[in-house]
């Protein structure tokens, strides 16, 4: 399994308003490797700037056919990694991709995550 978590956030951030074409580079260079040497899953950091949360409750599952909606260049980055792992799935590996949202110390969405406001 490989787990790919890596992400210039010094160039790219959702603050930035900048794209890394390193960060895109590295997430297929990823993708490519597990493919080439046999490994079967790879989990991929996302974010939840790849797709506007403002209605959504928590209560529901998020719709896996639902088009993403990036809160900025870096969330469209996300939603690269996350199209292009679908690519690598009918490739044969396992892709999973995770959203993962910022939490302040109490458990409460971070007041930078579009969660939070």
């Amino acid at each position: 399994m490989l787990v790919h978590l890596a992400w210039d956030t010094a160039t790219e951030s959702w603050r930035s308003g900048d794209i890394s074409l390193d960060n895109q580079l590295m997430t297929v260079n990823a993708y490519e490797a597990a493919l080439r040497t046999g490994v079967p899953r790879v989990i991929m950091a996302s974010s939840v700037h790849a797709d506007d949360y403002s209605g959504w409750t928590g209560a529901e599952l998020m719709k896996a056919t639902a088009v993403p909606a990036p809160d900025s260049p870096y969330g469209a980055s996300k939603v690269f990694m996350e199209a292009l792992g679908r690519y690598y799935a009918k490739q044969g590996l396992e892709v999973v991709c995770v959203r993962f949202m910022g939490v302040t110390p109490d458990g409460r969405p971070s007041p930078q995550d579009p969660a939070g406001k």
